[in-house]
């Protein structure tokens, strides 16, 4: 059975169905099936991510003009169906936080690299595989790196945890200050905000970023908690992990950020 997929008044996609036995006066309680989803306007597709990303709640309505209907020993071709359903949606995904932070050695483009894990909430009833994801973040409108996540799947009504890698970028000027800043709470143990824009997609299967799931995605910004570092394990600092230590102050990296 193939149907038609309409959101706010377009029809955005088609989706196949497998066939479905039905009782009279109850219907299918629990329905609970697979299909194909095929777009059908990319551009309007590309509306409709955007809004599934950033509200509650969003309505589809499945409709055909072809449905196969048997009953009683008789069939009925051509019968027409209509049903709109009401989803819950990312909502922004709210609540995403990192923990396992870490700055674990320079880049090799220079900066510094970056490690994190990162646990994402998702509201929605519907789950999504987006693959490699770019994120670009940023502490108080200063662009801090890149930031890249492999496999992401965001399962429905569920929670996500993804590891992040990416580089600190070199800084000069206010940049230097705001990174100074941020460093100065991490280390008071203060909680930071951080602002992780959305940037590519590209999920399994795909050569290269979806362009209208990347569309979608890069009008996402997630406030993302950073917990301050609350304690400091030193037992394992030797004489010559300090040396390094103050190789590294005097580096150009280094230099750059403090």
């Amino acid at each position: 059975m193939l149907d038609r997929v309409t959101w706010q008044g377009h029809d955005i996609a088609t989706i196949a169905l497998p066939p479905v036995c039905a009782a009279a006066n109850t219907g299918v309680p629990n329905y609970v099936t697979q299909g194909q989803l095929v777009i059908a306007d990319q551009v309007q597709f590309a509306s409709f991510a955007t809004y599934l990303l950033h509200n509650p709640s969003f309505d589809w309505t499945i409709s055909t003009s072809s449905l196969k209907l048997t009953a009683l020993g008789t069939i009925f071709n051509g019968v027409s169906m209509s049903k709109t359903v009401a989803l819950k949606a990312f909502n922004g995904l709210p609540g995403v936080t990192t923990s396992n932070f870490q700055l674990p050695s320079d880049g090799p483009a220079g900066g510094i690299t970056i490690s994190a894990d990162s646990t994402i909430p998702s509201p929605a009833q519907l789950g999504i595989d987006l693959g490699n994801v770019g994120f670009p973040a940023y502490f108080e409108n200063t662009r801090i790196g890149p930031l890249t996540s492999s496999d992401l799947v965001l399962p429905p009504e569920s929670s996500a945890t993804s590891h992040l890698s990416g580089q600190m970028i070199p800084q000069t000027g206010s940049g230097l200050s705001t990174i100074g800043k941020l460093f100065s709470e991490y280390l008071s143990a203060d909680n930071i905000t951080l602002n992780v824009q959305g940037d590519a997609v590209q999920p399994p299967g795909a050569n290269g970023p979806v362009t209208w799931l990347s569309a979608a995605f890069k009008t996402l910004t997630l406030d993302v908690v950073l917990p301050g570092r609350k304690k400091f394990d030193v037992s394992s600092l030797t004489v010559e992990e300090s040396f390094v230590l103050m190789i590294n102050r005097s580096s150009n990296l280094s230099h750059s950020l403090i």
